[in-house]
């Protein structure tokens, strides 16, 4: 797990430095989600997995707003989704 976390965290470092834009990170492997602090702590970016996102677009839809809603739009400010999603990038089995 350690160099797992290790690769991972060196990963996102070199493709943040690459794209400064990006404004999150979407874990969609549901076994990276165990390594989202290490990420969020090494880019300073919202980290996020697809469940989470999936709670999100679901409540952006509602009058009462998850749990989900509240954390990213204070992460990320409010935002339409459309716009969240395009800023994201995907780290999976593949990437690796």
């Amino acid at each position: 797990a350690k160099q797992v976390q290790e690769g991972l965290v060196a990963l996102m470092k070199q493709i943040h430095a690459s794209h400064p834009q990006l404004r999150a990170i979407l874990l969609e492997c549901t076994e990276l989600p165990h390594y989202a602090d290490a990420l969020r702590a090494a880019t300073g970016l919202p980290v996020l997995d697809a469940i989470t996102l999936v709670d999100y677009f679901q409540s952006s839809c509602t009058t009462a707003p998850s749990f989900a809603r509240k954390v990213l739009e204070g992460f990320l400010g409010v935002l339409n989704p459309l716009v969240a999603a395009s800023a994201v990038v995907k780290i999976t089995h593949a990437t690796l």
